[in-house]
């Protein structure tokens, strides 16, 4: 595998938040945006901090972590560029953020490599999980979209993709403790979830206040359409992280992923 250091030159002045037609679909998705550029910084440090601790024989790997803390460095920049703008309309978000990015100081400062690095692989499994979710099953939501936004998650999630067997291998070749790897994707889980449904819940309270009703009942159902639809896909993969020879590495790339990895590989050239 072939991590390519890409570097999309992006502009959001102006970027609107309602970015697509379906306001709770959108919503997910600026809550994800809101802690990116929380969690990515920890991820680069907790690989930093694994290249010392590789066995002799997994020092292959070391290209890789460089070149995937190139990727996430360029995550958490382009995100940050995109929040500046979305926090205009959203200004609360920041409390959001900052709390997220309070408990990775915390996970740094007092928590166990073990730890740090079993929950960055059971993050990158959500984040794979997502790529492939936004590719082939929401078309029904993007018609429409604010391109600017949607390229930055396609380029974003198809790059996810890509690096998504790196933390796995790592957490594989330096601990390759399995009861502890399945604790660890529920507590990553649990917390990402926690994170992120107090983020969307702000996000839609803000956008429900001046709502009617009626208008109120036809967004709390599109909520409920929405998450369904996200579950069902989810499920599945998510019970496959806990079989004892989970690996990433086989996974298909997202239909239509391939080609926004060869464009921006491209445009950075």
């Amino acid at each position: 595998m072939t991590l390519i250091h890409r570097q999309p030159n992006m502009q959001f002045e102006g970027v609107p938040g309602h970015w697509c037609n379906n306001i709770e679909f959108g919503a997910f998705f600026l809550a994800g945006s809101t802690g990116t550029p929380a969690v990515e910084p920890f991820l680069n440090q907790v690989l930093a901090q694994a290249k010392a601790k590789l066995p002799p024989q997994h020092r292959h790997l070391e290209d890789d972590i460089d070149n995937f803390v190139k990727q996430e460095t360029e995550h958490y920049k382009i995100h940050n560029a995109y929040n500046a703008e979305i926090f205009k309309s959203y200004p609360f978000l920041r409390e959001g953020y900052e709390a997220k990015r309070a408990d990775y100081r915390q996970f740094l400062a007092s928590k166990s490599h073990k730890f740090n690095c079993a929950y960055s692989a059971a993050f990158e499994t959500l984040a794979l999980s997502l790529a492939v979710f936004l590719f082939e099953e929401t078309d029904e939501y993007l018609e429409g979209a604010d391109e600017r936004t949607l390229n930055m998650w396609k380029w974003h999630l198809a790059e996810e993709y890509e690096h998504r067997s790196v933390c796995h291998k790592v957490y594989q070749a330096i601990y390759g403790d399995y009861f502890y790897r399945v604790k660890s994707i529920i507590f990553a889980y649990r917390h990402l979830g926690g994170h992120n449904k107090r983020i969307y819940q702000q996000i839609m309270e803000h956008e429900r206040a001046d709502m009617t009703p009626a208008e109120r009942k036809l967004s709390l159902e599109r909520e409920r359409k929405f998450r369904r639809k996200l579950i069902a896909f989810q499920l599945p993969k998510v019970l496959k992280l806990f079989t004892p020879r989970y690996d990433p590495s086989p996974a298909k790339v997202p239909a239509g992923a391939q080609a926004i990895l060869d464009h921006y590989a491209l445009a950075s050239m």
